[in-house]
């Protein structure tokens, strides 16, 4: 079948398999997301970086047993559903706990608990309205369609910390980075995020 370029093909032939596993890893990512940002918002800054530099340090021997072979009860499984086949066991999860880390370390607190939500809300959002309704390619691969879901998500997010125009810019810089940064966007997204809140006076 012959497409026009920079168009997706219709949701039907991205395999029903492949979208349903991706729906469950990015639900987990949400629910993760949120999860740590609602420990930030509780514990406070202080407490919040040792028990994420904790959980960061767990993270990589996890990371380093599994990608050895080591069979871990439970954990093993789980990685084995959760986890793209194409990249090393744990690492999305690794990832962003240690950009939570950062963000908390950088950041005062209402600022990166803004940013971290972001990053589960936004991430989640594009990667499923992409999949989903994704018609336009983006130069990086990805979808208009799905940036332009993160964005909204992101804002939706975002006007829970800031006011309207401080939640646009900073939902609208984080959905340029997901789309076309070429880094992990677990690392990247929360920090545009977290700059204009800081900048903005969110503490």
């Amino acid at each position: 079948m012959i497409r026009a370029p920079g168009v997706f093909p219709p949701p039907l032939e991205r395999g029903p398999v492949e979208a349903k596993h991706e729906t469950i890893r990015k639900i987990v990512h949400l629910v993760f997301g949120l999860a740590i940002a609602l420990m930030v918002q509780v514990t406070g800054s202080y407490l919040a970086a040792i028990v994420l530099a904790a959980a960061l340090i767990v993270g990589l021997a996890l990371q380093d047993a599994l990608t050895r072979g080591v069979y871990l009860p439970g954990i093993s499984a789980l990685v084995g559903v959760l986890e793209r086949k194409d990249v090393p066991a744990g690492k999305g999860a690794v990832l962003f706990i240690a950009s939570a880390l950062a963000c908390t370390l950088i950041f005062p607190l209402h600022a990166a608990v803004g940013a971290v939500a972001t990053l589960a809300v936004l991430d989640g959002a594009c990667t499923l309205a992409g999949r989903r309704f994704g018609r336009h390619r983006l130069s990086s691969g990805k979808s208009l369609e799905g940036a332009f879901a993160g964005f909204a998500c992101g804002t939706a997010v975002l006007l829970l910390f800031a006011p309207p125009a401080t939640a646009i810019v900073a939902s609208a810089l984080a959905a340029v980075v997901e789309a076309f940064s070429p880094v992990d966007d677990n690392l990247t997204v929360p920090f545009p995020v977290g700059v204009v809140l800081t900048l903005s006076g969110v503490g």
